[in-house]
């Protein structure tokens, strides 16, 4: 299981970072295969050409943010819309393969969640399989509000007390943008797949992708920021018992296609 924190930005001032929360990035699915038939994808992200600069901070008002963090802590203000390492690894992208006659499936035992700490939301990206239930928590002091804009599962509008939760089940393959209409900093971003196999890209741009069967596919991406999208990879051929590297290039300028 990873475990994922609050990324923190101190300048000249104690930031108020939320406590580690535990979630899992790609869950590998298990298929009637025996494993010597599946095997794996290691993706990597990466911006191509010049790195673009990080995004503005958040406006986060100290009148706002009261009750947030204890007093003289100021609220994490880093924008986690579109985040590139040195060396041009992308962040919180998506990655999905679909695989014919292979169902999606939610993991038995299995839980998600969506929490609240330090008046922001963790994670801010996530992909659930179709049919999973996220548990909406408040681990904050502070009262919250999850809005959640779905097309295809529903729009809900929850009070969520401190400590206390809610709960949505989400059927149906979409992206769900997730808000706080309290505090309105607040953003986070549920891919709800219908294919079997998928991923997140952590810090460095790079995720693994488990349980594939031997054959030929395409690796689908999606980001929340318009510089990135959506799109896919090269075709990449996965072989029984072995591993696949493929690099998605994102940004930056497209070259032109031959004639």
């Amino acid at each position: 299981m990873k475990i994922l924190t609050v990324s923190t930005l101190v300048l000249g001032a104690a930031i108020c970072a939320a406590a580690a929360i535990p979630f899992t990035k790609s869950s590998p699915v298990a298929t009637s295969n025996a494993v010597a038939e599946t095997g794996t994808v290691q993706v990597k992200v990466v911006w191509e050409g010049e790195k673009p600069e990080a995004l503005p901070a958040l406006v986060i008002s100290p009148e706002a943010s009261k009750g947030c963090c204890p007093d003289g802590v100021a609220v994490d203000s880093t924008n986690q819309s579109r985040m590139i390492d040195a060396a041009g690894g992308v962040a919180n992208v998506v990655l999905t393969i679909g695989v014919k006659d292979m169902p999606v499936k939610v993991p038995e035992g299995r839980k998600y969640y969506l929490d609240q700490k330090a008046c922001r939301y963790e994670p801010h990206v996530q992909v659930v399989p179709m049919g999973a239930t996220v548990e909406y928590l408040n681990s904050d002091s502070v009262a919250h509000n999850v809005h959640v804009y779905a097309t295809k599962n529903g729009d809900q509008n929850n009070s969520v007390a401190a400590g206390s939760k809610a709960e949505q089940k989400l059927d149906k393959a979409e992206v769900v943008t997730v808000k706080c209409d309290i505090h309105p900093w607040m953003s986070s971003y549920i891919f709800v797949t219908d294919d079997p196999i998928y991923g997140l890209s952590g810090a460095d741009g790079s995720a693994t992708l488990e349980g594939v069967p031997a054959g030929k596919y395409k690796v689908g991406y999606w980001h929340e920021h318009d510089s990135i999208g959506k799109g896919k990879s090269d075709e990449v051929t996965v072989e029984a018992g072995k591993t696949t590297t493929v690099e998605i290039k994102v940004g930056g300028k497209k070259k032109k296609a031959g004639r």
